[in-house]
């Protein structure tokens, strides 16, 4: 991450931090996820039903994400 964020202009940081919610998030909702499938078929919900319940959450999770993000570049988030 560190040589992709040097290349576009951005700190190390906010490279790492886009990182890590991009990975967090997605976690949540992607069928690939083996601990998110294990959890929802443990308690017996069905994939889609539990996309239903959790696509406004993402979606508010990625708005508040950008917007942290783009406050991180703007103050160039980063060592002192």
């Amino acid at each position: 991450m560190a040589p992709l964020a040097d290349l576009v202009g951005m700190t190390r940081q906010t490279a790492i931090l886009a990182f890590n919610f991009g990975d967090g998030f997605c976690n949540y909702v992607l069928p690939t996820s083996t601990a998110l499938m294990g959890i929802i078929s443990a308690v017996n919900i069905p994939y889609d039903r539990w996309m239903k319940f959790m696509w406004k959450l993402f979606l508010i999770w990625m708005a508040v994400g950008s917007g942290l993000l783009i406050l991180a570049q703007i103050m160039k988030f980063g060592p002192m």
